[in-house]
């Protein structure tokens, strides 16, 4: 896998930790992890896989201006929409939104709802591995799940309130459980997937196609 650095951004705030001047210098990641184009339907077949892949330009400059210090650069932890944006080009979500705001693959490639109405099962993209080289395993997504409803004030929580059990079938299977019938529950699947017992003493560490760089 090749990877050509991005230029330095420019940092419009001083003040700015040094830590978040590390994650705005971003390198585009060229493998693997493309935006995906292809709808996820919310039926209880299996849903396609994504086919084709936007034309992404190599060695972009990404600047971004924040209007705040961040508190974190944990994805989970993150407070404001604004720095949730930013790690969103970092990490990945089961599911993410297209631009006119449809349900489309990420890490999941195919999902299907029980016949009940009860069970959502999501199996994820083959040969995905973290920026720092470990694979993306189911046990990933389950670890994620827990500490987004660990966190009392995460603003992924609400989108899953009405999940009873998240479990991993194999490495690449994950089984949602709800407490009852609903099919908004998919939206939730957004929240970002970290790496089981990631101490996020380093640079962040996603499946994204960006790469915080030092």
């Amino acid at each position: 896998m090749w990877r050509r650095p991005c230029a330095p951004m420019k940092n419009t705030r001083s003040f700015i930790p040094k830590a978040l001047c590390a994650l705005l210098s971003l390198a585009l990641l060229l493998a693997g992890c493309g935006a995906r184009e292809t709808a996820g339907k919310v039926s209880n077949s299996p849903t396609p896989a994504p086919s084709t892949a936007p034309n992404v330009k190599a060695g972009a400059e990404l600047t971004i201006s924040m209007p705040q210090n961040p508190g974190t650069l944990t994805p989970i932890g993150v407070r404001t929409r604004e720095m949730a944006n930013v790690l969103a080009l970092i990490y990945e979500g089961l599911i993410r939104f297209d631009d006119d705001g449809n349900i489309v693959p990420s890490l999941a490639e195919s999902w299907e709802l029980s016949d009940d109405g009860l069970e959502w099962t999501f199996h994820l993209r083959k040969n995905v591995t973290f920026h720092g080289g470990q694979p993306l395993t189911a046990a990933d997504v389950v670890y994620s799940y827990e500490q987004v409803m660990a966190d009392e004030q995460s603003i992924y929580r609400a989108g899953l309130s009405r999940v009873k059990e998240v479990t991993a079938k194999g490495t690449d299977t994950v089984s949602v459980a709800l407490k009852e019938p609903d099919y908004t529950v998919l939206s939730g699947m957004v929240f970002p997937i970290v790496r089981k017992d990631d101490d996020f003493s380093g640079l962040p560490n996603g499946t994204g196609p960006y790469k915080a760089a030092s």
